[in-house]
């Protein structure tokens, strides 16, 4: 529901969210705004058909909230903000690990900063963020990048704490990094994180068909690791998905990530159920 009243050169609308009130101004300069998806609690809050709403995204503020662009009679773009209070943000802590040189930070570059970095460099613990909307549902989505090499063996458990999700990162065109999911992370993680869930990521998909790649690795008598043997690898660990993915190519890792998103909330759902225990995130002792 809304109404509409006069302030001075702009038009003041008020409507109702969730049983909030909202108000907002309508401002006579056009903004353009990429197409996102809008709330159902925003977009059902307008119901004249003179009124559409034409994108939706929330803004990682102090005070979270959502901006719209909104038409009124399909002719004058407005902006808004909405306070989002009547649907909050939940943060979700992902880790990445896996080992050296695989594309741990790639990965997270590519997805949160849309940037490929040019060369190689080892991380000590970096972090990232972004915000996204799953099922109707704003999340804040905190990335940490962890090193994998065996000098950090002791420091890297310093970021596991409260993780919702871990993923366990090797390369398609390594298979050393594949066979230490089993022989290294795994283990790692059920030691400090039993109850955490995994995700499989096999990285660098778009290095499986490289001829140069392909000829370095007939050279050692080894193969690009198949889908097959990563679902396999993925149901020995029980892993809540496997996922492959190119970061140089952006390829896969929207999809990547929103999976990792559901999966932690599907695990909220669950233990907010009555008359169930359950811990789905890490608490290192």
């Amino acid at each position: 529901t809304h109404s509409l009243c006069m302030l001075g050169h702009s038009s003041c609308f008020r409507f109702t969210i969730g049983g909030e009130t909202v108000c907002f101004a309508r401002k006579r300069a056009q903004t353009n705004l990429d197409e996102l998806n809008v709330h159902p609690a925003v977009s059902a809050s307008f119901t004249s058909k003179r009124e559409r709403i034409c994108s939706c995204v929330v803004l990682n503020h102090s005070t979270p909230c959502v901006q719209i662009s909104y038409q009124h009679n399909y002719l004058i773009p407005v902006v808004i903000l909405v306070s989002a209070n009547s649907f909050p943000m939940q943060a979700v802590k992902c880790v990445v690990v896996g080992d050296g040189d695989v594309g741990k930070t790639c990965l997270l570059m590519s997805y949160s900063e849309n940037a490929f970095p040019a060369e190689y460099t080892p991380t000590v613990f970096d972090n990232y963020s972004t915000n996204i909307v799953i099922d109707s549902k704003p999340v804040c989505l905190g990335l940490w990048d962890t090193a994998g090499q065996e000098d950090y063996d002791r420091l890297r458990p310093l970021s596991y704490p409260k993780t919702d999700i871990f993923l366990i990162c090797f390369s398609l065109v390594n298979p050393h990094s594949r066979d230490n999911v089993l022989a290294k992370w795994y283990p790692e993680l059920q030691h400090h994180c039993g109850n955490a869930p995994i995700i499989l990521v096999g990285t660098k998909s778009d290095l499986r068909t490289d001829p140069d790649k392909l000829k370095e690795l007939e050279r050692f008598g080894q193969k690009p690791v198949s889908t097959e043997e990563g679902r396999r690898l993925a149901h020995e660990i029980r892993a809540e998905a496997y996922m492959e993915c190119s970061a140089k190519l952006n390829m896969g890792l929207k999809e990547l990530f929103e999976e990792a998103v559901m999966c932690v909330l599907k695990m909220r759902k669950k233990r907010s159920q009555p008359r169930r225990r359950f811990s789905g995130f890490c608490s290192v002792l």
